[in-house]
């Protein structure tokens, strides 16, 4: 979940090698992700920290919340010890935007694994 449309499209471009293995959903508002998390099971969510309404932690902590199981990564412009230090509990990947395709790649198939 990003509200950054660019920044989706990319990661659909970078993520489009895996449409056959994984069942994938962008979403550019916080509302709609906060419906989706609430009425779908998933194995992974990767969020922005930085979004109107509702930062990438809260969004995670519902995540965490209805689906506790999924892994959760967020991805931050902001390299910030403190976005860090409040995510350390919530997330299970940390990820500094821009990131490299292949770094997302590899930490998404080592936590779908």
């Amino acid at each position: 979940m990003d509200d950054d449309i660019n920044l989706l499209n990319s990661l659909k471009r970078i993520l489009h090698k895996k449409k056959n293995e994984w069942d994938m959903h962008f979403i550019s508002s916080a509302a709609e992700a906060l419906a989706f998390i609430q009425e779908h099971k998933y194995d992974c969510v990767v969020v922005d920290y930085k979004m109107p309404q509702v930062n990438g932690i809260e969004l995670l902590k519902a995540a965490a919340q209805h689906n506790p199981q999924a892994k959760r990564v967020l991805l931050s412009g902001q390299v910030d010890e403190d976005v860090f230090a409040k995510s350390r509990s919530i997330t299970h990947a940390y990820l500094s935007k821009p990131c490299e395709p292949e770094e997302l790649m590899k930490v998404l198939e080592e936590l779908l694994q």
